[in-house]
Parts: C-alpha cells; sequence; structure tokens
C-alpha cells in the first residue's frame, strides 16, 4: 500500500496517485476497514468537487503534488519511537502516543510547527453517508474502466 507513495505521490504522477486513491478507497470499503476508509474518501470527495467546478486548488494540487510534506507524520512517528521499547505492547504504545498528544498543549511551539491552520469543520450523518455512497460509485466506476 504505501510502496505507490514514494514513487507516485513523490514523483508527481497525479493520475497514478488519484488511482491508487480510488483502489485504497475501494479496499477500506471491500474490507470494512473503520480507521483508515475515511481519509480516502475525503480525498475523493474533494477531487470530484474541485473537478466539477475546475477549481484552482485541483491545479494546483497537479503542479506541487511531489512538494507537499509528511513532516508531521514523520516527526510524531520519530518522538514516539524515541519513547518507546521493541516489547511494549500495543496498549502502552498506545499510551505513550496519547500522551505525547496531550503534551502538545504544554509546549509553546507545537502549534506554529504542526499545526499551521485549524479549521473546524461540521457535517451532518446524512450528508456523510451521501457523500460516501457517491465516492463508492465513482471509484466503482473506475475500477471497471482500469
Amino acid at each position: 500500500m504505501l510502496s505507490w507513495y514514494s514513487v507516485i505521490f513523490k514523483g508527481s504522477d497525479f493520475n497514478s496517485y488519484r488511482d491508487g486513491m480510488i483502489r485504497s478507497a475501494v479496499m477500506f470499503t471491500v474490507f470494512k476497514r473503520k480507521h483508515y476508509n475515511k481519509s480516502p474518501l475525503v480525498w475523493l470527495s474533494n477531487y470530484l468537487y474541485w473537478q466539477d467546478l475546475n477549481h484552482l486548488a485541483l491545479q494546483t494540487l497537479k503542479q506541487v503534488l511531489a512538494g507537499i510534506d509528511e513532516y508531521i507524520a514523520k516527526n510524531f512517528h520519530s518522538i514516539l519511537r524515541s519513547q518507546t521499547k521493541e516489547t511494549d505492547d500495543g496498549k502502552t504504545i498506545r499510551e505513550k502516543a496519547t500522551a505525547i498528544d496531550h503534551q502538545k498543549e504544554t509546549q509553546t511551539n507545537f502549534r506554529q510547527v504542526f499545526c499551521a491552520l485549524i479549521l473546524k469543520i461540521f457535517v451532518s450523518n446524512t450528508s456523510f453517508i451521501n457523500s460516501k455512497r457517491k465516492n463508492v460509485c465513482f471509484c466503482f466506476s473506475c475500477t471497471f474502466k482500469v
């Protein structure tokens, strides 16, 4: 799954990246994954919306795809790895990750480094379900084309 990230995403091959997002959304839906299924669906929803509007955001994303950085996640995992042992079980790692996450409130520069802009978006359950259905239909239609 992550092997396509370094080759396609960092190589700025937007069409292959889009196809990979579609495949991951289909895979997560088929296997009924509860923790990973929303991100590809949100991405596809944004993609479809921007495509319908011929939005500047889509054109910009296509141009700067390789420039998008995963520093935040890499840094968090680095901090977590430094505070865990190989013998730690899942529960212990989860507790340490939660503690690190709570520490961000006491660090003075955490928000400037990790959270440049925070937006609160509220979506109704009905709207989310309708968006999910639309994305799944789009994914399956693209899958049959491939």
